[in-house]
């Protein structure tokens, strides 16, 4: 069973271009199908003889030496940091950023409510009964607890046991 791929010339060509003309530096799964297609393609091995003189000129050529200077002056950019040194201390947890927008985000969220929200001495007639009466424990349980701390009272609440009246 032959392995046929559908590779394109460009798609050879830009093996040639990334990898040079030695096809073992190419990918392995499409390395039989490019070189079935430059074997086909006077172009393709065109390209292959012309990769072929740069790789030999590259491989001539004497590996460059890093510079000294340059190698000291890189040893030196991280102890450029230092100014933010004293951040990273107080919050070690990475970005600083995400939470201060986080608490951004809840302090403008908190000033809309409120400025959009209706002040509670403006409730009056019904909207206040409504509010109240919302707002009333109607559960036995915490009936009872009221009852059993505070006597029994009614405040004009709707709240038996706790009284406006300070009677502490």
């Amino acid at each position: 069973m032959t392995l046929r791929s559908n590779i394109s010339e460009r798609r050879v060509l830009e093996l040639i271009d990334a990898y040079g003309a030695v096809p073992a530096r190419w990918p392995a799964t499409e390395r039989a199908p490019a070189m079935d297609l430059v074997a086909r393609t006077p172009d393709l091995r065109i390209a292959m003889e012309t990769a072929a003189v740069l790789d030999e000129m590259l491989d001539t050529r004497p590996t460059p030496m890093p510079n000294p200077a340059l190698r000291v002056e890189l040893k030196k950019i991280p102890d450029q940091r230092h100014g933010l040194d004293w951040l990273s201390a107080l919050w070690p947890f990475g970005a600083p950023w995400r939470p201060a927008m986080g608490l951004a985000a809840a302090l403008a969220v908190g000033l809309l409510v409120g400025a959009v929200s209706p002040p509670a001495d403006t409730l009056t007639g019904d909207s206040a009964e409504i509010m109240l009466d919302q707002t009333a424990p109607s559960d036995p349980v915490t009936l009872a607890g009221l009852t059993a701390f505070g006597g029994g009272s009614d405040n004009g609440f709707g709240l038996t046991g706790f009284s406006t009246e300070g009677d502490l």
